[in-house]
């Protein structure tokens, strides 16, 4: 007999609201991560080894951020790059 395959996080359940911040409500995907998560500001930059600054300039929209950065908050949030740079 053949074990089930793990389930990747891309099936992890999102509520609607998340859904609708993420993709409806033209907010900064990184503050929409960063909220359902439950992280502050500050832990998600303690978490990705960046400035508190730098994670407001990028939830503001001032900076857009580096690949590198994206890729730190991508892995501090438990998901994939792609859904931090959604339009």
């Amino acid at each position: 007999m053949v074990p089930p395959a793990p389930t990747p996080r891309d099936e992890e359940s999102f509520p609607a609201s998340f859904v609708e911040r993420l993709l409806l409500s033209g907010e900064n995907p990184v503050r929409v991560w960063r909220e359902h998560r439950g992280l502050t500001a500050a832990e998600l930059a303690r978490r990705a080894n960046v400035s508190n600054a730098h994670i407001s300039a990028i939830e503001t929209g001032a900076s857009t951020g580096s690949v590198q950065a994206l890729r730190r908050f991508a892995d501090a949030l438990d998901t994939t790059i792609d859904t931090l740079v959604m339009s």
